[in-house]
């Protein structure tokens, strides 16, 4: 079988909850296409008022036989409302955040979409690499339903 990633939580072996996936160990419980759009909890009206950010941390893990390469992740459908942002990042180590509001250490954030990919090392059979989402939310942001955003790796 080629190389194939698959985002899993993290936050130890048995977390099963996105709301909890803050670093430390990989959980065993895989994060789908569909479940990504609930790895960030619900704005608040407060933090909606006074705006928020909130950080998560996924591992892509390399199930396959092979190596991944040329590996690429990106915001590949933005979220609709004017005043959310998803930023990615990555890290190789295992840190674990206090809590979703403390940002991870030596982890650079960009913006990254179909024409500014954030390039990952390559992932040998059965390792991994730790991506990073921030979703900032600006002060006074208007409450929006189904403010989701698609996420896409790209590999050889």
């Amino acid at each position: 079988m080629a190389g194939t990633p698959e985002f899993y939580l993290t936050g130890g072996t048995t977390n099963t909850n996105p709301n909890l996936s803050l670093g430390g160990g990989t959980s065993t419980e895989t994060l789908s296409a569909t479940a990504l759009n609930a790895l960030f909890d619900n704005v608040t009206p407060d933090e909606a008022v006074a705006g928020d950010i909130e950080y998560r941390v996924l591992a892509l893990k390399n199930v396959g036989d092979a190596a991944l390469t040329s590996l690429e992740v990106f915001v590949s459908q933005e979220t609709p409302s004017p005043a959310t942002s998803i930023d990615i990042g990555y890290d190789t180590t295992t840190q674990t955040l206090a809590d979703e509001s403390t940002a991870p250490t030596n982890v650079v954030f960009g913006h990254y979409t179909d024409g500014n990919r954030l390039s990952l090392p390559d992932i040998s059979a059965g390792g991994e690499v730790r991506i990073y989402f921030r979703r900032t939310v600006q002060a006074g942001a208007t409450n929006y339903p189904n403010d989701t955003c698609k996420i896409k790796v790209v590999y050889a």
